[in-house]
């Protein structure tokens, strides 16, 4: 596993979006996801380590965007997708999103 520590969570929300999950979604739903990990993502939260992330770091990202893009609950739903691959791809060992939401 890499070290959680040492992976942002900006590093792997670009990563999984343009490596991982592009090749699982059309092309509108995968730009559509690039726009709110953009918008909304990396300036919030994109600079804390993986493995550091708290649920209420995702809470507070979360309840901030209410635009065209995606609502709270969507992005909760997108975060967290990207968080199970952190954890299925050996990044991190623990999702805080859990299967739950917010």
């Amino acid at each position: 596993m890499s070290n959680p520590k040492s992976v942002t969570t900006e590093a792997w929300l670009n990563r999984w979006i343009d490596e991982i999950h592009r090749s699982n979604v059309v092309p509108i739903t995968h730009a559509r996801y690039s726009r709110i990990i953009q918008r909304h993502f990396n300036p919030s939260i994109g600079h804390i380590a993986l493995g550091e992330l708290t649920i209420r770091d995702l809470g507070q990202t979360c309840e901030q965007v209410s635009d065209a893009l995606a609502t709270p609950a969507e992005a909760y739903r997108i975060l967290r997708a990207a968080l199970v691959s952190a954890v299925e791809n050996g990044v991190i060992d623990h999702n805080v999103a859990g299967q739950g939401a917010l």
